[in-house]
């Protein structure tokens, strides 16, 4: 009967932690591969073909940066959207007469120091009509957005001309 009492509490052993490391990094491996940055999906509505430059100047802070993409609907949403050029914001279409509500939403996204830093950036197909930008300028400037920048891809000056 002796032989099954306890003699005493014995202590637990210690977890090893040796294999932690390779663990987290084996994770952040994989999210690292697994993860896709976040792009603009412009694409699903429009067909955009970025007109060439010589002479490129990037945007000093990205953060305070806000989109408007402007072409001609695809394929697959022409029959809904038409054949005319479209204006996506926010990587959805909108018309001419949701840009000040949009200009509005921006603004109050960012602080009210950087209010006068706000860009906002206009990638145009190269076979868009002048007159829609211009509306979309005209938009811009009527909301105290007087910093536009236009998107281009780097080339040859003379690609840019039509057939």
């Amino acid at each position: 009967m002796r032989k099954f009492v306890k003699e005493g509490k014995k202590s637990q052993p210690k977890v090893s932690t040796a294999a932690l490391p390779d663990i987290v990094f084996m994770l952040l491996f994989f999210f690292m591969v697994a993860a896709s940055i976040k792009t603009s999906s412009y694409d699903k509505y429009i067909t955009l073909v970025m007109p060439k430059a010589t002479e490129l100047k990037q945007a000093d802070k990205k953060e305070l940066v806000s989109y408007i993409f402007i072409g001609k609907p695809n394929d697959r949403y022409s029959g809904e959207l038409g054949s005319a050029p479209i204006i996506l914001i926010n990587d959805k279409p909108a018309t001419i007469d949701q840009l000040p509500q949009w200009t509005v939403e921006e603004r109050e996204k960012r602080n009210p120091q950087d209010w006068s830093d706000m860009i906002t950036q206009i990638q145009v197909d190269k076979n868009a009509k002048v007159g829609l930008v211009q509306d979309v300028k005209d938009v811009l400037a009527q909301n105290q957005r007087f910093k536009v920048l236009y998107a281009a891809s780097q080339g040859d000056i003379n690609d840019n001309a039509r057939p």
